[in-house]
């Protein structure tokens, strides 16, 4: 059971992590100057989705309410 968890934990630090490099390659690949694109737009979101996600697995896993 204990292996499950540190799986899980270690899985939302990647989501988290992954959600970050994507908001720097955006930010690297389409520079601010041009002004905002649907690109980037959906890019954004999808590292807001990213970050999100780990951060639900991570407070989930510790703040789970039924003891295992």
């Amino acid at each position: 059971m204990k292996h499950n968890k540190i799986i899980q934990l270690v899985w939302g630090l990647l989501l988290i992590m992954m959600g970050i490099a994507v908001i720097v390659k955006t930010h690297i690949v389409f520079p601010v100057a041009e002004g905002l694109t649907f690109r980037q737009i959906a890019l954004y979101i999808l590292s807001v989705m990213l970050i999100g996600g780990g951060i639900k697995k991570i407070y989930l896993l510790f703040h789970n309410k039924e003891k295992r």
